[in-house]
């Protein structure tokens, strides 16, 4: 069995391969070849524990995620998210790899954001609102970056102190193509003319005014995970083409979508479609310069298990990784 650590994955998985494994599992989702049972969430007294497992009919691995989310490990200089995942050979059910599983987590939530905005932003975008300063932070702008010539990165969060680091993981990260970082800490300046819109917090409660969104913009929403929390006001749900990565999970566990219902404000059919929709053309995203498009991500094991499939075969090819025998 292959192990591959951290450090094996920055090796392997470009953007690029990040953003093909992001637009080969949400066309699996899209075109209903993707076996994903809802996620179990084991409540623990310092967070709680997700187990995820998919299989894609078009490939020939089946795995499961284990994640564990503990939102104090911001304080400690810890993720807050960490995990591990799993593949085995869907035709021996012989263990294949195992692989770290936070630095994927990351990667595949950046690549959702960033496949989400090449559908859904408009082509001339260029500036973003960042909310948020960890590494889902980071990576989202990786993949955005990718895809559109972003100039300006506004980065709102509550911490001055660690906003040099950030800026200094980014420039790392970005290299030459590093936009202009700027750190504002009102809300509504960070979105004020910003074309894109990143949510990438541990907040429950909205962290933008709604009403102040621009015309135009795209907003990508991947922080909250719970019925009963949320980043996104209703206001910017009312105003706004609603798509997400999955209309089962983002019903159950979606707090931007599902306080919304519960408030009556809007129903069921403001959910206008599922990413791997828009992306194999069965339903429309962008449909106006002038639109307001949402894409919220909950997150999606089948995600996890192409992009760790692909970091598998390239991990094979350029003989990265460690060899283990069980």
């Amino acid at each position: 069995m292959l192990v591959l650590g951290r450090e094996d994955l920055r090796k392997v998985v470009t953007v690029e391969l990040a953003l093909r494994a992001a637009r080969e599992a949400f066309a699996a989702l899209g075109g209903g070849t993707a076996r994903v049972p809802r996620r179990i969430h084991l409540e623990t007294p310092h967070g709680v524990s997700l187990v995820m497992p998919a299989f894609g009919e078009a490939g020939d691995a089946v795995g499961v995620k284990i994640v564990n989310v503990t939102p104090a490990n911001s304080e400690r200089g810890l993720p807050t998210v960490q995990g591990l995942v799993l593949l085995f050979d869907e035709a021996t059910g012989t263990p294949r790899a195992l692989l770290e599983g936070t630095y994927l987590t990351q990667v595949r939530t950046g690549a959702a954001i960033g496949l989400a905005a090449d559908l859904l932003a408009r082509p001339d975008a260029e500036t973003v609102a960042l909310f948020g300063a960890g590494a889902t932070a980071r990576t989202s702008l990786w993949a955005i970056q990718a895809v559109r010539a972003i100039r300006e990165v506004r980065v709102c969060q509550p911490h001055p102190e660690r906003f040099p680091a950030f800026a200094q993981d980014l420039r790392d990260l970005l290299g030459a193509d590093c936009p202009a970082l700027r750190r504002v800490s009102d809300p509504r300046e960070a979105i004020r003319g910003a074309d894109i819109v990143v949510t990438a917090t541990t907040a429950s409660t909205p962290v933008f005014p709604g009403e102040a969104l621009e015309p135009g913009s795209f907003v990508g929403a991947l922080g909250a995970y719970r019925p009963d929390t949320r980043e996104l006001d209703t206001a910017t749900i009312q105003r706004s083409r609603l798509i997400v990565d999955s209309r089962e999970s983002a019903l159950a566990e979606a707090g931007d979508v599902v306080i919304p219902l519960r408030e009556g404000a809007i129903d069921p059919t403001h959910l206008t479609a599922e990413l791997g929709e828009v992306l194999l053309g069965q339903a429309p995203g962008r449909e106006s310069p002038d639109d307001i498009v949402v894409f919220k991500s909950v997150g999606n094991a089948i995600q996890d298990l192409t992009l760790a499939v692909l970091a598998y075969r390239s991990a094979r090819e350029s003989g990265v990784g460690s060899d283990i025998d069980l």
